[in-house]
C-alpha cells in the first residue's frame, strides 16, 4: 500500500462529505479535518468517522442526515466495499478480496510493511527504566525496559528520530546517603559499633550490598 489505508479511508469520505456539500449546498467543509478510527464493536465495520457528529451545528441538520448524505457519496471501490451510515457514524467495511491480495505485498515489503513517514524531521527523546539506583529493581523497572524500547521502535518505524535514555541518578543527596549507609554496614560487619543515623538507609538489602563487598 502506498498509502495507510487508514489515510485512504479518511481521504474517500472527505471526498463523499465535499461531493454532498456541493450538492446539497452545506457550508464550505473543505477544511474540515476528517478522522477515522477502529469501531469498538466489529459488527460496526472496519473504520469509522465521527465527521457527521462534528458537522452537525454547522450544517444544521441531524448527524444521521449528515452521515446518510455522505455515505451515500463515498466511493466504493478497493479496498472499500460498503459505506453505510450508523447512528449519526460513517462506517465502512473493507473489501475482502484486496485484503487478500494484500498478503502478497506484505511477504515483498518484508520488516519494512508499515512503515511511514508520519513523524519524519521530528526528533524525540523517550526515557524508560530509569531505576532507582538506591533501591532493590522493581516490577515497574522491569515492565519499562521492553515497552520503552518498543516504543521507540514504533516511534521510529513512522519517522522519528528517537534517542533512548536510560536516566542513572549517580548523584546527589540520596546517593551520597545510600553511600555512607553501606559504608556503615559494612563496618558493622567488621565488628565496629556504629549506630545507623536516622537519615540512612536501614533496609536489610543495604546490608546485603555491604555483606557482597566484605566477601570480595
Amino acid at each position: 500500500m502506498t498509502t495507510l489505508l487508514r489515510d485512504q479511508i479518511a481521504a474517500a469520505i472527505k471526498d463523499g462529505l465535499v461531493r454532498a456539500s456541493k450538492e446539497l449546498g452545506w457550508p464550505d467543509v473543505d477544511r474540515v479535518p476528517v478522522e477515522v478510527e477502529r469501531p469498538g464493536n466489529p459488527e460496526h465495520g472496519d473504520y469509522a468517522s465521527n465527521v457527521a457528529l462534528k458537522l452537525a451545528k454547522q450544517v444544521r441538520k441531524p448527524p444521521r442526515d449528515i452521515a446518510k448524505a455522505i455515505a451515500e457519496r463515498v466511493r466504493t471501490a478497493p479496498p472499500i466495499a460498503a459505506v453505510e451510515d450508523l447512528a449519526g457514524f460513517v462506517n465502512v467495511r473493507l473489501d475482502p478480496k484486496w485484503l487478500g491480495t494484500q498478503v502478497d505485498e506484505i511477504v515483498r515489503a518484508g520488516t519494512g510493511f508499515g512503515r511511514s513517514k508520519t513523524l519524519a524531521g521530528k526528533r524525540m527523546q523517550v526515557e524508560f527504566i530509569s531505576a532507582n539506583p538506591t533501591g532493590p529493581l522493581t516490577v515497574a523497572n522491569a515492565r519499562g525496559g521492553p515497552l520503552g524500547d518498543v516504543l521507540s521502535s514504533v516511534l521510529e518505524f513512522s519517522g522519528a528520530t528517537v534517542d533512548r535514555e536510560y536516566y542513572v541518578e549517580d548523584t546527589g543527596t540520596q546517593f551520597d546517603t545510600f553511600g555512607r549507609s553501606i559504608a556503615i554496614r559494612y563496618r558493622q560487619l567488621h565488628g565496629d559499633d556504629i549506630e545507623i543515623p536516622a537519615d540512612a538507609y536501614p533496609a536489610e538489602y543495604v546490608r546485603d550490598i555491604a555483606a557482597g563487598i566484605k566477601e570480595r
